[in-house]
């Protein structure tokens, strides 16, 4: 007896025994006990459903006795999911809740991605949000740099000089060589105000993009430093026609469409109860 009572599939049973016990004094004497219908079917459909999932997965068809399993696998999830059930085991349980509240969150963004928004609709997006969509201005400019940290106290001076050099120069080739040297290019071409604030630091683009054309700039600061600009091409930024920014467009749409079907779907759930938010204990304020 006592060497009955010491094998370790004994202590499963008896422990699970004494959850089942645990479960049943601890579950709601009201709640319906979803282990009272004893049918399982499998149908021909979740035959198919399982074989398909199968080969979704292995590419390729499972056997009889895969097929076989698949079933077994499927009765036996079942049988466990009617017990948890039955037993309360989804209450309270904060994983599982945060799951449901997810799927159903899920079938309502799915319902949204089934419309297909109108020309009409899309227009009216487009014109609700016209910054998001707005087309930069393009730019084509060389700049020639000046480190301040090189000069200190004899920055002014410096300034003076390359401002005459520049405006003096009568050539590209008069320009070589003036100014400090930069890991980055001295012109760039057909570049937008978010490019040039990408490789000079925010607004950089923006105190260039309303340079006059052909003439050097006085010093503008950057992250690196000094630099005196010119502008050679400038396209003017402007608002996109729907045809352009289609894509972009029919993805925002899509995705507030998905927001407000989620938020209409709830605030229609939360009419349906009577909700009372009762003040905290002082001990946990």
């Amino acid at each position: 007896m006592r060497r009955f009572l010491s094998e370790p599939l004994i202590h499963f049973l008896l422990l699970g025994a004494a959850l089942f016990a645990v479960f049943q004094y601890t579950a709601d004497p009201e709640a319906e006990d979803l282990s009272a219908d004893r049918e399982i079917v499998v149908t021909p459909g979740r035959i198919e459903t399982l074989a398909a999932n199968f080969a979704k997965v292995w590419q390729r068809p499972p056997s009889d006795q895969e097929l076989r399993g698949l079933v077994e696998d499927f009765i036996k999830e079942e049988i466990f999911y009617r017990e948890a059930l039955a037993l309360g085991m989804d209450r309270d349980d904060t994983i599982i809740r945060r799951r449901l509240r997810q799927k159903l969150e899920f079938i309502t963004t799915d319902l949204a991605d089934q419309v297909n928004p109108t020309d009409t609709e899309l227009q009216a997006f487009l014109e609700a949000d016209q910054e998001t969509y707005r087309i930069d201005p393009v730019l084509s400019f060389e700049q020639i740099y000046l480190d301040p940290a090189q000069h200190r106290d004899e920055i002014e001076d410096v300034l003076g000089s390359l401002r005459v050099k520049i405006t003096n120069a009568e050539s590209a080739a008069d320009l070589e060589g003036l100014g400090d040297r930069l890991m980055i290019p001295t012109s760039f071409e057909g570049v937008t105000v978010f490019e040039i604030d990408r490789t000079f630091g925010r607004g950089f683009g923006a105190e260039i993009a309303v340079l006059p054309l052909d003439t050097w700039s006085e010093p503008l600061r950057s992250g690196y430093g000094l630099h005196f600009v010119r502008v050679s091409e400038r396209i003017d930024g402007r608002q996109p026609s729907l045809e352009e920014v289609r894509e972009e467009v029919e993805r925002d749409w899509r995705v507030d469409k998905q927001k407000s079907t989620t938020e209409a779907f709830y605030s229609a759930l939360r009419d349906r109860y009577t909700i009372t938010v009762e003040d905290a204990p002082a001990s946990a304020q």
